[in-house]
């Protein structure tokens, strides 16, 4: 009996000094700053335990700065997807009715001198839809309706006018095609400078495409006039 009241009395001194403890541990813990109580706790494979890792936070400047470049990024595609339907829309019929004018003026330069046109008619229409060809088949007939609306001497021999707008009108137009080309298959690059470099080369046969515009609407004016004053004043006509 004294036995069992003697192990009654330890287990009770035990588990007092036991609660007493723990609450000494707690309270120290209290007392201790919470960036420091990491220090403190044991730690297993080089991490604190009980604690997780502090993940990065992206600053807010940061997140806005990228929405707004994927915004702007958004945007500019839309702007070049509605710039190029709007370029098919207005290419496609402009191209129908330069191409008929030039197969009229083809007609007419029969008329004025059959005997230096070197191909036919048709070819004012079909040149433009053969590869290879077409990079200089059109300018061929229309070089040689210039020639033929050209008004001849006072001695009935032929003259001629420099055709230097119809060659500037026809470099200009190759060359967009031909930048027009290798702009795209650069685009296709991972790298950024092969990616800049074509988006430079896209702009330059922008420009080439504007100027070879301008120098074709020159071209059709003149030898519209030309032609009109050769049937309304003659072959010996000034033009």
């Amino acid at each position: 009996m004294g036995g069992s009241l003697s192990h009654v009395a330890y287990a009770c001194l035990h588990t007092t000094a036991q609660s007493v403890r723990r609450t000494a541990i707690q309270t120290d813990q209290r007392s201790v700053p919470r960036r420091h109580r990491a220090t403190r706790a044991v730690c297993r494979g080089g991490r604190p335990v009980g604690r997780r890792p502090r993940q990065s936070v992206q600053p807010a400047g940061e997140r806005l700065g990228r929405w707004v470049r994927l915004l702007q990024g958004k945007r500019a595609d839309r702007l070049v997807s509605w710039g190029d339907s709007v370029g098919m829309l207005t290419l496609v019929p402009t191209a129908v009715v330069f191409i008929i004018w030039l197969y009229r003026s083809r007609k007419n330069a029969d008329v004025f001198a059959r005997d230096i046109q070197g191909r036919g008619a048709g070819w004012a229409i079909g040149g433009w839809f053969i590869p290879i060809g077409s990079l200089w088949i059109p300018h061929g007939v229309a070089s040689a309706a210039w020639d033929a609306s050209s008004p001849a001497a006072p001695d009935g021999t032929r003259r001629t006018i420099p055709s230097t707008l119809v060659s500037a009108w026809w470099a200009t137009w190759v060359i967009s095609l031909v930048l027009g080309r290798i702009g795209p298959a650069l685009s296709g690059s991972d790298d950024l400078k092969a990616y800049r470099q074509s988006v430079g080369i896209m702009l330059a046969g922008d420009v080439a495409d504007i100027v070879a515009a301008v120098l074709a609407v020159l071209f059709v004016r003149k030898l519209t006039h030309m032609q009109h004053t050769k049937v309304a004043e003659g072959p010996y006509a000034t033009v």
